[in-house]
């Protein structure tokens, strides 16, 4: 286990790692990745396309020692809860892509799993940000774990009167 009093910037090495890629693709930064968000050290980088998809790089190394990609449409509510559609996972599962739904961060550092997470991003992200339709995203959001099922538990069938959701914007298609 890593000492406690050792931050654990897991999110500002990937975006150290994947930041040129991500604004490359027309990813912009949404948050501050050096800020640490609990106790457990868990942090995380958020950004945003012109099209309005987001991707956050999420990392629990001391609770859970796991790390996420998850994107899509920002759903949130006024008291401070978010969720993106849903894990890159499923959304690249719907567009013919096989991959992780979770990174195994070593005890030992995080390096080698969020090297694994750049690399998956480097191999899909391209056709998934150019591909990717509303229809897409909503089928995603509708699925376990997708941000529609978290709304709908969170907030009741009436969900839609608490949570905004984000616009979404299909690339143009040649």
């Amino acid at each position: 286990m890593r000492p406690k009093h050792i931050a654990c910037r897991d999110a500002e090495l990937f975006h150290k790692l994947a930041g040129d890629y991500l604004l490359e693709l027309g990813f912009e930064l949404f948050n501050d990745p050096k800020k640490i968000l609990s106790p457990y050290q868990k942090s995380h980088a958020i950004y945003r396309n012109r099209s309005g998809l987001f991707l956050l790089a999420g990392f629990e190394p001391l609770d859970g020692h796991i790390a996420g990609l998850y994107c899509g449409r920002r759903w949130e509510d006024n008291a401070g809860w978010y969720a993106f559609s849903n894990s890159y996972r499923e959304l690249g599962k719907r567009l013919g892509f096989d991959l992780p739904g979770k990174y195994e961060l070593s005890r030992n550092g995080s390096e080698p799993a969020i090297r694994t997470m750049v690399g998956d991003l480097k191999d899909t992200l391209l056709n998934v940000a150019n591909r990717v339709t509303l229809a897409d995203l909503v089928y995603v959001e509708r699925k376990e774990f997708g941000a529609r099922s978290i709304a709908e538990l969170t907030h009741g069938a009436d969900y839609l009167k608490h949570v905004k959701i984000s616009g979404f914007q299909e690339a143009a298609r040649s």
